[in-house]
């Protein structure tokens, strides 16, 4: 169990706060972490998430988890992320980058967007005074988009999904598990929890189809559950 664990688990903090997925955005194709973060750290999330590892900033800020919104296909920005972002982003990740103004919901886009490289979601209130952008996102990330009035208007910081599964808010309605598993096209979906019970696993989890990156407060527990839903993709 101990070598599995370091395989795919690395628990670590950012400048004294457990909550990393305000500052880490992972895919399969990429890991985005800010440029002061401890290299022991970029070792280990290199390791488990079997994916190379970026030190970028967006907006000169290190919330690369909550302002950028991607997946193995393409990465969205802020709309008010520099000219000088979006060619960083670009040359370094080799992928389309887009910037997206979006109504209701300036900059932390990650928040309110769940998505993996086969769908997404986010509240229906957001969907419908934004369609246009909607479909920018939709290009860019090659993947549909679905409305639904979940119970958080924030289900990208209620949730955490890989291709092989989500892991969601513990609060998260049935209905809503459903929806999230058809778009996403996941069959391992489950109400877990991070850093200790903290029911909002977007802010202190990020995971790929490879590994868990976890605050550095998250049992045993926690992590076991996680593994078996984003890494194995099995139902609990």
């Amino acid at each position: 169990m101990e070598e599995r664990e370091k395989q795919v688990f690395v628990l670590i903090e950012y400048q004294g706060s457990y909550n990393i997925g305000a500052f880490i955005r992972a895919s399969n194709k990429y890991v985005l972490v800010p440029p002061d973060l401890e290299d022991k750290y970029v070792t280990a999330i290199e390791r488990v998430m079997n994916a190379p590892v970026y030190k970028l900033e967006i907006m000169e800020s290190p919330l690369l988890g909550l302002y950028v919104v991607g997946n193995s296909h393409g990465v969205i920005l802020p709309h008010d992320a520099s000219d000088d972002d979006v060619k960083l982003f670009k040359e370094t990740l080799n992928l389309p980058v887009e910037r997206v103004k979006f109504v209701g919901y300036e900059n932390a886009l990650a928040n309110i967007f769940l998505v993996n490289d086969k769908g997404g979601v986010v509240h229906s209130k957001f969907f419908e005074r934004n369609k246009e952008n909607i479909k920018i996102i939709e290009d860019v990330l090659d993947i549909e988009i679905v409305p639904h009035d979940f119970s958080f208007d924030v289900v990208g910081s209620a949730c955490v999904a890989t291709n092989k599964g989500c892991l969601c808010h513990p609060l998260m309605k049935e209905d809503e598990l459903r929806v999230i598993s058809d778009v996403l096209k996941v069959n391992a979906i489950a109400q877990g929890s991070v850093n200790m019970g903290m029911g909002f696993i977007g802010i202190g989890m990020v995971a790929n189809d490879s590994g868990i990156i976890a605050g550095l407060k998250t049992t045993g527990i926690e992590l076991s559950r996680a593994y078996t839903v984003l890494v194995l993709g099995r139902a609990i």
